[in-house]
């Protein structure tokens, strides 16, 4: 059955970009290329059997020639693409109720190729010659029959005869004494001017019966509506008329060259004459895609139209050509030009004037291409962003923002997904997101399969099976969401393609080859979608991966800066850090260690210095260090014990004298946190349970100087550095603190409290009456992170699950503009105008005034050690038995 091949050959063929006169071809594929996918299909070495085969399906345009000129060749230069059977797109200026509704077509042949189908006849064999002409193994009958008969009988294939036209040739057409009067040189150039003269007064024929034979005939008949008439002819046929009036003098000019002599001495001045006015050809071009968009629309609603179209095809001028080869022939003879001036000047001698008057028409003409190929490109990208933006749902399409100005398609293209059923997925990849999405059939319209996924949030590593079989594992976990790496595995072993019964049985279908990606964040998952070839595998995977360095390098807004990565073995984790005078502070669960910051690490890796990381305090699990210059102050939190320590022990190391000098401030501690709040530095030592949290507010004592007064008793004498200065308690689970200009704010279970540190009164920060702010006070157990001041006065509120703005009374600011993260952030930073959430898989870092997604950058296992904007410190998992220490910073502007 053709409708089985057909399905078979159009999920198998590969297509790629291909280039044929100067001209690019999308989706398209070589005539070899299809003649081997047909071979494959029906398993046969017969390449002549497989191109009759090809030549049935092309029969009933299920593909075409790319220029619409000849049928199927088994050949490596001739180009192929198919026939494309588009959604309904209403135009610009066609009323709706104009556009009868079509359902979607497969666009599939329909048919029996007889030649591999067995005989009816129960008598007939392959040894005599069957009564039925319509046999199929009479051919096959007949030649064993001639051979057995007389081996000496030769048969003279047949050949398509070509008109005389075709056949002449400047040697025929010229006197005996002229042709032998001139070298073999001087023959083929003059040969090649003859063909330059005569294809161009074909072309302009070509042009002109375009005229005469659709264009005329359209425009006084009633083929088309009348209301919409001449708008679809300009629409069509666009600026023909403007092309037959410009090679009309080029073909005029040329004739009348050829007329003055039998020897035509140049032709370089002709073409210089007229290049200059070839830019029509670019507009022409650029067109073309929505042309024959209307057109295939209009033969698909309209049946008298295409009825019209086969009458004309029929008619002998057109030489049964359709009316897209005409269509075509403006820009394929424009990528012609180059390749006959080229031949011509090499059969032209080098002191010869064309040598230097032709190649500056050739670059123009070349660069008229380049514009050509370029425009195209934006006009089919501009067509199937149209359609599809019309055939997916409203939500997903506005989410994909389609129209935007440089929305790019990159690749599409069905694949395969396999489970308890198998299923068939459009792909569609553009230049900031994949989409996978199903086919409704019924109307044209697709269901999407999941949400779009941003490019900047898929992992597709390296093909390191390099093509053979190999499994993954340990990269997605039992919940199935992503690690930051995935894999890509190439099944050696795999059911049918396609499940057509043609495929069933072929040797390569049971090798389809599978591409594996994983969909970071939230929402997360792994996919395993399959490919039929590891041509297909290979050119999915390279788009994949070449638009998303495209995506990183565009949106690269920070950049990892490594401090460590070949110092601190996984066993010694790394937990916080701090900066303090040229040299970085690292927590561990084996002690506090110092060594070079960002300046001096980057020297010494520049120089080849081993890393100068020392032991500085011998405390077991530090969970938190930092560092109060003014107050000659050390803060560390090790084992849940809060610590303080006089800045000098780090300046010689002795840890005894180290420990005689620390204060333990006390135990239990979940975390701490210091800042500037009442006009002056404060020390939040928190103690956290599920039901309860206790707040040691401390104010540190500066070195030397009298003690400060407080209502809090002062620890240990003379020796202490701080004192307490309140103590708070809330009945609740906390997990954040952050200073406000005289209060605390403390991000709790409830969402955010704040404290009023003189009379200790404790109010939720968010009003309760704001309707717009029901989404976040009605619910309970979500987990508030960070509070920031932006710069309009307002405060951002960050939540593990979104971010939105309230103003300084506690309503909803903004209310149109919220944050959904992506991933799940444990922590946040703010650098104007950004807003950065980190979570273990990657960096998430968005625009603070449109809450725009900016830039991911991917990590595994990543943990915040600082996440001060100075400093952004972070760890993840190397690629070794180190982990990797690096910060964050902010990418300079050019």
């Amino acid at each position: 059955m053709l409708s089985q091949v057909a399905k078979s050959f159009r999920d198998r063929v590969p297509l790629s970009t291909h280039t044929k006169d100067s001209l690019e071809y999308k989706e398209s594929f070589l005539g070899r290329e299809g003649v081997d996918t047909i071979a494959l299909i029906i398993k046969t070495t017969d390449r002549n059997l497989a191109l009759l085969l090809g030549r049935a399906l092309d029969a009933q345009k299920f593909f075409h020639d790319v220029t619409y000129m000849h049928r199927l060749r088994d050949s490596p230069v001739e180009l192929y693409a198919f026939q494309e059977y588009l959604g309904l797109r209403v135009e610009d200026g066609v009323d709706q109720d104009d556009v009868p509704d079509t359902p979607m077509e497969d666009g599939l042949p329909n048919g029996v190729f007889t030649l591999l189908t067995d005989c009816y006849s129960p008598t007939c064999t392959r040894e005599r010659l069957c009564y039925s002409i319509a046999c199929p193994r009479r051919l096959e009958q007949q030649t064993r029959l001639l051979n057995q008969t007389s081996h000496q009988l030769q048969r003279t294939p047949s050949r398509l005869s070509l008109s005389d036209d075709q056949d002449k040739l400047w040697s025929t057409t010229v006197p005996k004494d002229v042709l032998e009067s001139v070298s073999d040189t001087e023959k083929k150039r003059q040969e090649i001017i003859f063909e330059i003269v005569k294809t161009e007064k074909e072309f302009v024929d070509d042009l002109e019966l375009l005229q005469k034979l659709y264009i005329e005939p359209l425009r006084s008949g009633s083929i088309i509506p009348q209301q919409r008439r001449e708008r679809f002819i300009h629409d069509v046929f666009l600026n023909v008329s403007e092309l037959i009036s410009i090679n009309s003098k080029l073909r005029r000019a040329l004739a009348q060259r050829q007329k003055e002599r039998h020897v035509v001495e140049r032709v370089g001045d002709v073409f210089a004459g007229v290049v200059g006015e070839l830019d029509p050809y670019v507009d022409y071009g650029a067109k073309q895609p929505h042309a024959k968009h209307i057109l295939d629309h209009e033969v698909s609603t309209n049946p008298e139209f295409a009825r019209f179209l086969q009458e004309c095809e029929r008619k002998p001028e057109s030489r049964k050509l359709p009316i897209q080869s005409f269509l075509g022939r403006p820009t394929t003879r424009m990528g012609r030009y180059p390749l006959l001036l080229k031949s011509l000047l090499e059969k032209t001698p080098e002191d010869h004037i064309d040598q230097r008057v032709v190649p500056p028409v050739m670059d123009a003409i070349k660069d008229i291409l380049t514009r050509i190929n370029i425009e195209v490109g934006k006009a089919n990208n501009q067509l199937k962003l149209s359609q599809l933006a019309s055939q997916l749902p409203a939500p997903i399409a506005q989410e994909l923002r389609l129209r935007d100005k440089g929305r790019e398609l990159i690749r599409e293209g069905t694949l395969l997904k396999r489970g308890n059923n198998e299923t068939e997925l459009m792909v569609y990849l553009f230049d900031h997101a994949l989409l996978l999405a199903k086919r409704k059939h019924k109307n044209g319209h697709f269901k999407f399969y999941r949400k779009p996924m941003n490019l900047q949030l898929i992992s597709l590593p390296s093909d390191r099976a390099g093509g053979a079989s190999r499994r993954h594992s340990g990269l997605f976990n039992s919940t199935g969401k992503s690690a930051a790496t995935a894999s890509l595995a190439v099944t050696a072993s795999m059911p049918p393609a396609r499940g057509s019964t043609v495929a069933q049985n072929d040797p390569l279908s049971s090798r389809a080859f599978s591409i594996s990606f994983a969909h970071l964040g939230r929402e997360g998952q792994a996919y395993t979608l399959y490919t039929n070839n590891q041509a297909e595998r290979k050119l999915w995977k390279e788009a994949i991966e070449n638009q998303k360095l495209v995506v990183t390098e565009r949106n690269r807004k920070f950049e990892i800066v490594t401090l460590l990565d070949n110092v601190f073995e996984y066993p010694n984790r790394v937990t916080c850090s701090c900066e303090w005078e040229g040299r970085l502070l690292l927590g561990t669960d084996q002690g506090l260690f110092m060594g070079p910051d960002e300046r001096k690490a980057a020297k010494d890796r520049a120089d080849g210095t081993p890393r100068r990381y020392q032991r500085a305090l011998d405390l077991e699990r530090i969970m938190q260090v930092d560092v109060v210059v003014e107050f000659d102050l050390l803060i560390v939190l090790a084992d849940k014990n809060l610590w303080t320590f006089p800045l000098d022990v780090l300046e010689i190391i002795d840890y005894d004298a180290s420990a005689r000098k620390g204060r333990k401030m006390g135990s239990h501690y979940s975390f701490f946190k210091q800042g500037y709040c009442m006009d002056r530095t404060l020390i939040c030592a928190v103690k956290s349970a599920a039901l309860s949290t206790t707040i040691k507010v401390f104010e540190p004592i500066a070195p030397g100087g009298k003690k400060g007064k407080g209502i809090g008793r002062l620890f240990r004498g003379g020796d202490d550095q701080v004192k307490l200065y309140q103590e708070l308690f809330i009945p609740t689970e906390s997990t954040s603190v952050d200073f406000l200009k005289r209060k605390l704010c403390v991000g709790c279970t409830k969402g955010f409290e704040i404290i009023d540190l003189e009379s200790l009164d404790t109010m939720g920060l968010l009003d309760t009456n704001d309707p717009g702010l029901g989404f976040v006070t009605r619910r309970e157990h979500i987990r508030p992170i960070s509070i920031f001041k932006v710069q309009d006065g307002n405060y951002l509120l960050c939540y593990a699950e979104f971010g939105f703005y309230i103003n300084k009374l506690g309503g909803r600011a903004r209310p149109d503009w919220m944050i959904h993260w992506e991933g799940t952030p444990t922590a946040f930073s703010y650098v104007y105008p950004y807003i950065i959430a980190f979570e273990p898989n990657f960096i998430e870092i968005r625009h603070v005034d449109t809450g725009a997604l900016q830039q991911v950058i991917l990590s595994h296992g990543l943990r915040v050690l600082n996440p001060n904007p100075d400093a952004m410190h972070c760890v993840m998992d190397g690629n070794g038995e180190y982990q990797h220490v690096f910060r964050l910073r902010n990418v300079p502007k050019v």
